[in-house]
């Protein structure tokens, strides 16, 4: 199991992402602690005259066990972390999701911390993966 101290508790990542079908803009920051990850954002939506309307804040939390991967990406212009759900409602109140799927834009001065949040939360999932095929009755040794 992965220590508590290794948690990304303090992690706190801006973000942003476009969705050019329905000209919105979101931007806000994903949070992490022992539960999931926690994405809250406003969202900035365009229309066909040039006005733009801004959202309250919102929060989408999604639970660890939800999350089938998250993983760091490199794109053309930023860095990207990549979130895959179980579930398609998981993230579809995120705009830009698609089938359970949300990708993040991370500024490049965040690159280093979007990686070590990856690197946690997919040793994490896989923890959590081990831990459904452990035979019951088998515990770790020290």
């Amino acid at each position: 199991m992965t220590p508590d101290f290794l948690l990304p508790e303090f992690i706190k990542l801006p973000f942003s992402n476009f969705s050019l079908s329905d000209a919105v803009e979101t931007t806000g920051f994903i949070k992490a602690d022992a539960a999931g990850l926690h994405l809250e954002f406003e969202v900035l939506k365009h229309d066909l005259i040039g006005l733009e309307s801004k959202s309250k804040v919102q929060e989408v939390t999604i639970p660890l066990e939800e999350i089938e991967s998250i993983a760091f990406t490199q794109g053309w212009l930023e860095p990207m972390v990549e979130v895959t759900t179980k579930s398609v409602r998981a993230v579809s109140a995120v705009p830009g999701s698609k089938q359970g799927k949300v990708v993040l834009c991370i500024p490049d001065k965040e690159k280093k911390a979007a990686q070590e949040l990856v690197s946690t939360f997919t040793l994490r999932i896989s923890e959590q993966e081990l831990a459904r095929f452990k035979p019951p009755g088998h515990e770790a040794k020290d």
